[in-house]
Parts: C-alpha cells; structure tokens; sequence
C-alpha cells in the first residue's frame, strides 16, 4: 500500500472516530435531556394532581373519585402519550385512565415487567420514586418503553392513603434519538467523503514531492538527473533542496571516481606487467590485457586457486593473507618458453582490514635468456682460452722432451705458440673491444678477411693435438 494511501486511511478513521465519540455523546446527552425533560413534566403533573386533589385541605379517594376522574381525564387529553391511575395504599388500581391496567388490578402482578419498581418503592417507603433512564439509544425489545412516576398521598396522621401513579411513553424519545442518529450517520458520511477529499489533497501534496524524489533518484542512477524544482519553502521543499545539493555533491563524485578509475585503467592497460586484483573470497575483480597475453589467455578462471594451481604453483590464496611471513612473496613461473615473476601483495581498508590481494606479473623472459648467454658467453670464453693455452702448453712439453734438437720441427712450434698467443691476445682484446662497445666507447672497424688463410692457421693450430689423440685433420 502506497502512502498516500495509507495517510487517506488514516485521515477517514481519525473523522470516523471522533464522529463516533462525539455523535455517542450527542445521543446519550440528547436521551438524557429528554428524559429530564419528561420526568419533570410527569413529575410537575404528579404534583398538580395533588394540589388540586388536596384543594379542600382533605383528601377522600371514595368522595372525590369522579371529581378526580373529571379532572385526570382533561389531564390525559392534554398529554396523549400518558396513562394516570390512583392507586390504593395496597397497589391496587381505583381510577384508570389508561390502556395498561383497568380498575381492581394490582400493579405489582399486572406489571408487563413483572414487577413495578417505583410502585413497590411508594408502598413501602410512602416517598415518590421515578424509574431510572437505561440510556438504550434505540427502540429495541431491551429498550425502556416508559418513564414511571409515582407520588403517595397522605392523611393527616401521614398515614399512606393512595398513590398517584403516572406512566409516560418514551417513543418520542426514541424517534428523537433516531432522527439525531440518522442526522448524525448521514453528517458522518459527508465527513467522511470531505476528509476523503481533503486528505487526497493533503497527501497528493506530500506524496507527490516523494514521487519525484523517488524518480529522481532512478534518473540519478541512470546518469539523466535534472534538477528538481521546489515549489515551497516548508520541509518538502528544504528535503527538495537538499536532495538537489546531495545530487550535484554525487554526480560530482561519480565524476571524480569515473575520471580516477579510467586513469586507472588506462595505467594498468598501459603496464608492461600483468595486474591482477582479487577480493576478499578470492574472486577475480580485475585484469588488464597483459595478464591474459602473458598466460595465453583470452578467458581467465574467475577464482585464485582455480588460476595459478593449472600452471604449477603450489600457493593457497587463503595463506597469503593470514601468513605475514608470505606478503610480498615472489614466485617465478615457466609458462611455455616464457618466464613470469610473481609478486603477491594484499592490499587492506581505510580501517587496516585485509580486503584482497594483487598479483603483479613480470615478464622475465628476456632477463632469463640475457643470463643463460652471459654463461653460455663465460663458458664460451673459458672454453677459447683453454684451447691456445692447451696448444702452447702440448707443444711446449714436447719441445722439452726432445723436439726442440729438431730445428724445423722447433720453428714450426714456435710459429704455432706464437700465433696462439696472439689468438689468446686478440681473444682478450676482443673481450675489452666487447666492454667498450657495451658502454658505447668504442666504434667498429669492419675490413674484410682471408676466410682460406684463418682455416689454414686454425688447422695448424689443432694439428697436433689431433694426432696426439689419433685424429687426422682434412
């Protein structure tokens, strides 16, 4: 339920309560002045009869019967809706001037109730009594049908002679009544359709702000906001108002946050290393393009220990962030012909709280081949120099060993050492040329060589130590 409907359901009910309370009250004060009103009058009729019963200072209920007849009868066609009797000091009916009861009944047995209270009151305590008004706002079958009044007459002696005994329809009570109900029910509904009005009104007037805040905050979150326009200056219009600032504040701040993150993204596009973001549960949240080239990927795995466990690394996401001694870890990955270095990194909230981690991917590849040529460079080098230094060494222990007695054989390994020597020196001449060019301090001299000649002194220069191991050199 809307509220603009719920403030008109609140609206009726408060008018249909207070019609109820106050029409109650109206009928209840309305029955209790008409039964005041008539009580008074059968009352101020009880009185009258007496004073004129009275009139001659003694009263003589045999003697003065048709007098008292002559006189309630004038009495009765002035009130219609009033039945007069005299009663007996014993209860018994003597003069009727009316349809309840006839001569000689006894009213406490005649009674339509059973039993007359007001009359049974008089004989025993000789004081007037009248009935009590059950407030009974219509004309039901519990409903008080009469108004009873009766007045003892007394002797001289205060003796209880008879009793005046008055009844009184209270019909025109309750038509009364009913006409204020049906006044009442009839003004409840005009009330009702009123405040129904009225309170469509009221709450359109509340509920409508609503409703363009409401879809203004849809178009806020669709990037299409407009200024909303404030029709007032009560608390709608200051909610307006503000709601305006808020939505200027926030589009600015989307604004900074679009422009952070495409910078963002634009820099980690721009790496040349791998960046990969996970949140706290270890589910992928980012990936720039260089992680997928670097894994050969063009679909990523959206969970941590289902990406890294598929290329051979043994590390839990879980443990990277309970184990202080792991951040920052490093982890060196073959992946094919490639070599990528892994950095580990958590990274944590304003308040200090682990929220994710982030892998920073390194191609290493490069690095890696740069080291396997320094050694195969060093082991080609040592190699180089082994090879004249073994030469000069073989040819030297044999000119010790008798050769040199041969002169030819002498000069032809002295000629052999002396051009290994000059190999060893061009070798580490070349080794300083290599230095200055690495450090750009030297320029190349390029000129062509004898290809047959080279051939002719490396073969020289292998010679022996191919025969010494049964080898011929063609």
């Amino acid at each position: 339920m809307s509220i603009q409907w719920k403030i008109i359901g609140i609206y009726l009910n408060v008018v249909l309560v207070i019609m109820i309370a106050s029409g109650s009250v109206i009928v209840l004060r309305i029955e209790e002045q008409y039964y005041n009103r008539l009580r008074v009058e059968i009352e101020s009729m009880a009185v009258s009869i007496k004073d004129i019963l009275y009139l001659d200072g003694e009263f003589d209920l045999q003697s003065s019967r048709d007098d008292m007849i002559h006189i309630l009868k004038n009495l009765v066609n002035i009130n219609e809706n009033t039945d007069i009797y005299i009663l007996d000091n014993n209860g018994y009916v003597e003069i009727a001037l009316g349809k309840a009861f006839t001569i000689g009944d006894y009213i406490p047995s005649k009674h339509p109730n059973g039993f007359s209270g007001v009359v049974n009151e008089t004989l025993i305590s000789a004081q007037p009594s009248t009935t009590k008004w059950a407030y009974l706002s219509s004309n039901s079958t519990n409903s008080q049908n009469t108004i009873e009044h009766t007045l003892p007459l007394k002797n001289g002696s205060n003796t209880l002679k008879a009793i005046i005994y008055i009844i009184s329809d209270t019909q025109e009570i309750y038509d009364n009544v009913e006409t204020v109900i049906n006044t009442l029910g009839v003004g409840t509904i005009v009330a009702l359709a009123l405040a129904a009005v009225f309170s469509a009104i009221f709450s359109r007037m509340i509920t409508q702000p609503i409703k363009t805040l409401t879809k203004s905050a849809r178009l806020l979150q669709e990037d299409t906001f407009q200024k909303i326009p404030s029709a007032s200056n009560d608390e709608i219009g200051q909610l307006t108002q503000s709601f305006n600032q808020m939505a200027l504040e926030l589009r600015k701040t989307l604004v900074d946050i679009s422009s952070e993150k495409n910078k963002l993204e634009r820099i980690l596009e721009n790496l040349a290393d791998g960046v990969l973001a996970f949140n706290r549960q270890g589910v992928l949240i980012h990936a720039n393009s260089v992680s997928y080239d670097m894994l050969d990927k063009t679909k990523m795995d959206h969970r941590f220990d289902y990406i890294f466990p598929n290329f051979g690394v043994d590390i839990s996401f879980d443990s990277i962030l309970a184990d202080e001694s792991e951040n920052q870890k490093a982890i060196l990955l073959q992946h094919e012909d490639k070599f990528i270095n892994l950095h580990f990194a958590p990274y944590e909230s304003s308040q200090g709280e682990k929220e994710g981690l982030t892998v920073v991917m390194q191609d290493v590849t490069t690095q890696q081949k740069l080291d396997q040529m320094r050694k195969d460079f060093v082991a080609n080098v040592s190699h180089e120099l082994r090879t004249p230094l073994t030469t000069v060494k073989s040819y030297t222990e044999t000119l010790i060993n008798g050769a040199i007695d041969e002169k030819d054989m002498a000069l032809n390994f002295l000629n052999v050492m002396d051009k290994e020597t000059d190999r060893m020196t061009t070798l580490v001449q070349d080794l300083l040329e290599l230095s200055r060019i690495d450090n750009k301090q030297m320029q190349l001299n390029m000129h062509v060589i004898d290809v047959e000649e080279l051939l002719i002194e490396t073969i020289n220069a292998q010679t022996l130590q191919a025969e010494q191991k049964g080898h011929k050199i063609r």
